[in-house]
C-alpha cells in the first residue's frame, strides 16, 4: 500500500484530498501542520508529501528550514484547494499520484546530515561520458545531495568522482529538485551504493 502525507489546516481540504487520493489507490495521512511531519515520517513509510500553500506560509521559521530536507527525500508538491479542485503548480493530481506509485515507501532517515561543499564530476553513464561539473550541498551516511542543472528521473543510476580522487562511485537518484523553484537549490538526492557510502560524524 502506498501512503502519502497531506498537510493542511482545513478540514474540508483534508476530506477533498483524501477522497481524490483514495480513488487512485493511495492512502492519505492528514496532518494539520508542518510541525507534525517529522514525528510521522520517522515511523511511517510514505511515498510523497502534499503541502497546502497556506500551511507552509503559516509554518514557523524552524519548521520551514527542516521542511527542505523532507522535500529532498520524497516526491512533493504544494497545492491549493479551490472550488472542490486540487490545484498543483505545473502538475495534476493524477500525474503526482503516478509519481508516488512509482516511489517505494520509506521512513525518514535518522543519519546525520552536514552541509559540506565538495567539487565533483557527475555522470549518468558508467563510461563517465560528458560529466557535469558540480558540488555537493550536503552529505549524510546514506549519500549526497548534489547541485545539478540537468534533467534526472527518480531511480536513475549515477556515477560520480571527486576532484583529486580517481575512485569512481555509484548510486541511485531518489529525489529531484528541478531548476526554476527559487525556494530550493536545483539538484538530486543520491543514495550511494553500500560499498561507497560516506561517513559523517555528528558534531
Amino acid at each position: 500500500m502506498h501512503t502519502c502525507i497531506v498537510v493542511t489546516n482545513s478540514e474540508a481540504t483534508r476530506k477533498c484530498v483524501a477522497l481524490s487520493l483514495k480513488s487512485k489507490g493511495i492512502e492519505p495521512i492528514t496532518l494539520p501542520s508542518v510541525s507534525e511531519l517529522q514525528s510521522t515520517l520517522l515511523v511511517t513509510p510514505v511515498s510523497g508529501i502534499l503541502l497546502e500553500v497556506g500551511a507552509v506560509i503559516t509554518a514557523s521559521h524552524a519548521d520551514k528550514k527542516t521542511l527542505q530536507e523532507y522535500l529532498e527525500l520524497y516526491p512533493s508538491v504544494k497545492f491549493r484547494h479551490l472550488n472542490d479542485q486540487i490545484l498543483i503548480v505545473g502538475e495534476t493530481i493524477d500525474k503526482f499520484a503516478a509519481r508516488m506509485l512509482d516511489f517505494p515507501p520509506r521512513i525518514l532517515r535518522r543519519s546525520v546530515r552536514r552541509e559540506i561543499f565538495l567539487a565533483l564530476h557527475l555522470s549518468a553513464h558508467q563510461s563517465f561520458k560528458s560529466p557535469e561539473k558540480t558540488i555537493t550541498v550536503n552529505i549524510s551516511d546514506d549519500g549526497f545531495f548534489v547541485m545539478s542543472m540537468r534533467r534526472w528521473k527518480v531511480g536513475a543510476r549515477v556515477w560520480l568522482r571527486f576532484l583529486d580522487d580517481d575512485e569512481l562511485l555509484s548510486g541511485t537518484v531518489h529525489s529531484i529538485h528541478p531548476w526554476g523553484n527559487n525556494r530550493f537549490i536545483p539538484g538530486i538526492g543520491i543514495v550511494m551504493d553500500t560499498q561507497n557510502r560516506p561517513k559523517v560524524k555528528a558534531a
